[in-house]
């Protein structure tokens, strides 16, 4: 009776029980597997294949992957290859549990099923494939299956150029890095497979080799060009600042600028800062705010950009609030200086900063139309989401409401008086220089996930890092009394005790 108990729990160790007790009938095994509660047809499946007469279980294991997702139907294809979908249906799990390599990489060791070139094929069919799953499929294809069985694949790529094929050919790139296959992986890959192969290598070949021209061709239509980007990176160095140097302009979108300053992340430090400050007036604003958040990784190159700041070629102004208090906080002497020179040096005393700016704020109305607009200017929605905007990196802000005036203005001024240890800071540093700092949103044996302002994601492989250290610190900067005046905070607390 138990083992129908509505709570996932019970129902299990009541599965388990029976089992241990050598009582567990196929008839209640087979209803568990058919279970809506995941967690029982986890359990269940994995009981069957302990059985003699594990065939018995087959229809109910199909059952259960009709009803589920994820865990379920990638146990269900590692014990029982049997129950395979058809190809059509088998791309639509992938697509739909695109975060989940595990259910991709139980297809394509499926002895019942034709693997990669199958599933990309369904996949690719839809009307507007999804880049990313496309991406996945052949980056765990490429870590983990033959070189044949992938060169055959490429054949898809023929005729005319879509986004999706360079996203296949990114994936294939990744998947190969997974294999330890050098930096620059797949133009030495497909140069060196069999000439047995040869047709579909020199149509991957092609694609490989269109991608400049379709990154700089602004007619090619934007998904095209973005999806484009990363095969540009296996050109020459010569020929690539150039082409970013023609992707720098007001004319080009947003998106477009952003990637071609992101080309620069993968040529040294040196010639990063040397070619983007002998360019620096004619970079856009959205291709400047992306060309300082690249600098400002390591500390040599963060240096570099105070002292140009310093001569009057770069607007001080421009630099994030935690890069600020990052730099005046340096262990390098030369950083902590010039920062503390550029962006002046932050009140030591904050409860004397609160209660003065208590006072003055103390008379004053505020109006949250007004401070939403100043939420946004001064950064707050690059961490926190308050009535829709913003991002996810530190907590929410939208039950405030209840919270006193003169508590919201403390946390504001002194984000550092207590900080729970989820928002603390991290700072991560790699052995080539770079230097990130974030919240940690999730870590795994290989790698540790920063959570950035913005809402980016960043990726670090623990074998890279050169040090790792959290503070007591939170995120957030000290010192926003000097970008805030009082009436503006007034709106801008108004805006957070709004419901």
């Amino acid at each position: 009776g138990l083992v129908a108990h509505p709570d996932p729990a019970i129902a299990v160790q009541a599965l388990w029980t029976l089992q241990q007790r050598e009582e567990l009938s196929p008839a209640t095994l087979i209803s568990s597997i058919q279970s809506r509660i995941p967690e029982l047809a986890e359990n269940g499946i994995i009981l069957a294949t302990t059985r003699p007469d594990r065939g018995e279980f087959v229809d109910a294991v199909s059952i259960a992957a009709s009803q589920h997702s994820g865990r379920v139907r990638t146990l269900g294809l590692l014990h029982y290859p049997e129950t395979s979908p058809a190809p059509a249906e088998a791309a639509a799990w992938i697509t739909d549990s695109e975060e989940d390599p595990w259910l991709t990489r139980a297809f394509l060791s499926n002895p019942n099923f034709s693997a990669l070139p199958t599933l990309i094929s369904y996949v690719a069919a839809a009307d507007s494939p999804d880049l990313a799953t496309v991406e996945e499929l052949a980056r765990v294809g490429a870590s983990m299956i033959y070189d044949e069985a992938l060169v055959e694949s490429l054949s898809l790529l023929s005729g005319e150029a879509q986004a999706w094929h360079f996203s296949f050919l990114r994936g294939i790139d990744r998947g190969l890095g997974e294999r330890g296959i050098g930096k620059t992986r797949l133009g030495p890959w497909l140069e060196s497979a069999s000439q047995e192969t040869a047709a579909p290598l020199e149509i991957a070949l092609t694609r490989v080799e269109e991608a400049a021209h379709l990154v700089d061709n602004r007619t090619s239509g934007i998904e095209l060009r973005l999806a484009a980007f990363p095969l540009v990176a296996s050109l020459p160095l010569e020929q690539r600042l150039r082409l970013i140097r023609r992707l720098l302009v007001p004319a080009e979108a947003p998106e477009i600028q952003r990637e071609a300053v992101r080309l620069l992340s993968q040529v040294s430090r040196t010639q990063q800062r040397d070619f983007l400050f002998a360019n620096w007036q004619q970079l856009p604003p959205s291709a400047a705010r992306e060309a300082i958040a690249l600098l400002v990784r390591n500390t040599e190159n963060g240096l570099a950009l105070m002292k140009q700041m310093a001569a009057g070629q770069i607007d001080p102004g421009m630099m994030p609030a935690m890069t600020r208090w990052s730099y005046s906080r340096s262990s390098n002497a030369e950083v902590q200086a010039l920062a503390k020179s550029l962006f002046g040096q932050v009140a030591s005393d904050r409860a004397e900063v609160i209660s003065h700016y208590r006072a003055q704020i103390s008379g004053l109305s505020g109006d949250p139309a007004r401070g939403r607009d100043i939420y946004a200017a001064a950064a707050c929605a690059s961490c926190h989401i308050k009535s829709g905007l913003g991002y996810a990196v530190g907590p929410a802000l939208d039950d405030l409401s209840s919270k006193p005036r003169e508590a919201i203005l403390t946390d504001i001024l002194d984000p550092n008086r207590a900080v729970e240890d989820r928002w603390s800071l991290t700072t991560l540093v790699t052995h080539d220089g770079q230097n990130l700092s974030g919240l940690i949103d999730h870590e795994t044996e290989s790698q540790i996930v920063l959570k950035v302002p913005g809402g980016v994601s960043l990726s670090v492989a623990r074998q890279d890092l050169s040090s790792l250290s959290s503070s007591t610190r939170s995120l957030m900067p000290v010192g926003l009394e000097a970008a805030i005046p009082p009436q503006e905070m007034a709106d801008l607390i108004a805006f957070l005790k709004n419901r």
